[in-house]
Order: structure tokens, then C-alpha cells, then sequence
């Protein structure tokens, strides 16, 4: 099962790795230096791969979604261990994808368990940044709500 914690400890582990071996060369999935480019370079890199995740997401490539999503949540993870301040766009940005990948194992069949952790993860990050009105608060809610229904919990959808 998913969840954001470890997610989040494998990335940084990965990061250090990658800080401890700066001068070793990436391979062609990796080709991108990142103690070269800014965090906000990042940024608009990982917002890149969401929109094509999204693309492969409904054209139904989801192994290869899966792997543009995990690379976009790297990335906006590695942008947030340089910023020094917690940036909340950037934090918001990560619930998103981890919502992303929530979605996509949804509909790529995946068991409700490991769709509701995905939810659940963005859900209390997005709650904790951007309070409890905001619209991707709700959209996480109303993607929780889908899994409660597809299991026919219509108490709790």
C-alpha cells in the first residue's frame, strides 16, 4: 500500500544519493541534472509532466501516466529540499499529483485500498495548506466520494 511518508523518505533518500554523486553520469530516464537548474525550473518541468501524465491518463497508457506522474512528483519533491521556506503553491502542487496518482490507479483498476491511501495523503496535505474550502479540497473529497461509490458505500460516497 502507498503512502506519503515513505514515498516522501525514498525520495529524499534518492536525492541525497543523487547530491552525493553529482559528477556521476544520469542515465537517459534521469538525463536531467538537477543541481543545475532552480527550484522553480523544476516546478514548471513537473507541471510539464502532469499535463502529460493527464494526456497518457486518458488516452488509458497508464503504465506510462504512472511513471510521467512519479517523475513530476519527484521532481516538485527535489524543488521543495531547496526552497528553505515552505512554499505552499509548491506543497499544494505535490498533493495534486499525489491526487494524480490517486485518480490514475482508480481507473486503472487498482484496489480501492490503494486509491483511498493516495486520496487520503493529498487530502490531509491540501487541507493543511490551503484550508477546508478550497476547490482541489474538494475535488480530492469528491474523488474519495467515487471509490465509496464504486464499492457501493452510498452512506459514505
Amino acid at each position: 500500500q502507498w503512502s506519503l511518508a515513505q514515498h516522501l523518505k525514498e525520495q529524499q533518500e534518492k536525492n541525497q544519493k543523487r547530491k552525493q554523486n553529482s559528477d556521476a553520469s544520469h542515465d537517459s530516464d534521469n538525463n536531467t541534472d538537477l543541481q543545475q537548474h532552480s527550484p522553480l525550473e523544476l516546478w514548471k518541468q513537473a507541471t510539464a509532466l502532469d499535463s502529460i501524465g493527464n494526456a497518457l491518463l486518458e488516452k488509458g497508457h497508464y503504465t506510462r501516466a504512472r511513471m510521467t506522474y512519479e517523475r513530476a512528483l519527484s521532481l516538485k519533491q527535489t524543488s521543495l529540499s531547496f526552497c528553505h521556506t515552505k512554499n505552499a503553491d509548491l506543497l499544494a502542487s505535490v498533493a495534486t499529483s499525489i491526487n494524480n496518482i490517486g485518480y490514475l490507479r482508480q481507473r486503472a483498476g487498482a484496489s480501492p485500498q490503494d486509491s483511498m491511501a493516495a486520496y487520503q495523503d493529498s487530502l490531509a496535505l491540501k487541507r493543511d495548506i490551503l484550508g477546508m474550502h478550497s476547490l482541489s479540497v474538494g475535488k480530492t473529497l469528491n474523488n474519495i466520494g467515487s471509490v465509496h461509490y464504486s464499492q457501493q458505500d452510498y452512506q459514505l460516497a
